[in-house]
């Protein structure tokens, strides 16, 4: 008899046992449905929304006509593109690439500190395969700002020339390559059709 109750006492053990382990796997597995369940509730309500930044980094332009502002270690200053021309030679000269763009703009000074003019020759012509140019310095005709100064509320009207692959299109950014935190730089994007001289 007593061996009987010994056998019974070790079976009734292995079943509370048995009962005890699959409750614990049955509360691991409804744990691990919830948690899926809720990574994919949370997915699905951030399906579909834009990054936070993702306004920031998208590019502006401005078109011809159009003023910018310029925030730069030199000084503040707004930039107003008026107009441009494709040339094929210039001061009898022809351009090692395809054309000369001759850019004519307004720039005023709007900062509390004097602009000398070549301060403000960090500028990049792009044509539409995206390969930037800089400005030609030694030609006399065109009316470069120079050494001359721009007085806090002055403004002045000036040009400046590039020598660019023939392209469809072109974007000019001012302020090119600045470094400085608070820096800015400007772009404006115009097509060739809207030459001065087409």
């Amino acid at each position: 008899m007593k061996k009987h109750l010994a056998i019974f006492a070790s079976l009734l053990a292995v079943f509370i046992l048995a009962a005890c382990n699959s409750e614990g796997s049955d509360k691991e597995v409804e744990s691990e449905d919830t948690l899926v369940e809720e990574q994919g509730s949370e997915k699905t309500e951030t399906d579909g929304e834009e990054p936070e930044d993702s306004e920031s980094t998208s590019e502006e332009y401005l078109s011809l006509g159009e003023t910018g502002e310029v925030t730069s270690v030199m000084g503040d200053y707004e930039v107003t593109v008026q107009s441009f021309e494709i040339l094929d030679e210039l001061e009898g000269r022809e351009p090692y690439l395809d054309e000369f763009v001759l850019v004519k703009f307004e720039v005023g000074n709007i900062g509390d500190t004097v602009i000398v003019g070549e301060d403000l020759l960090s500028v990049k012509l792009f044509d539409d395969n995206e390969l930037g140019e800089d400005i030609i310095y030694d030609l006399d005709t065109v009316n470069m700002l120079d050494e001359e100064e721009i007085h806090p509320g002055e403004s002045k009207e000036t040009e400046m020339v590039f020598e660019q692959d023939q392209s469809e299109s072109y974007e000019l950014v001012f302020n090119f390559g600045a470094l400085e935190s608070n820096a800015t730089n400007v772009s404006w994007k115009f097509n060739a059709d809207e030459a001065e001289n087409q």
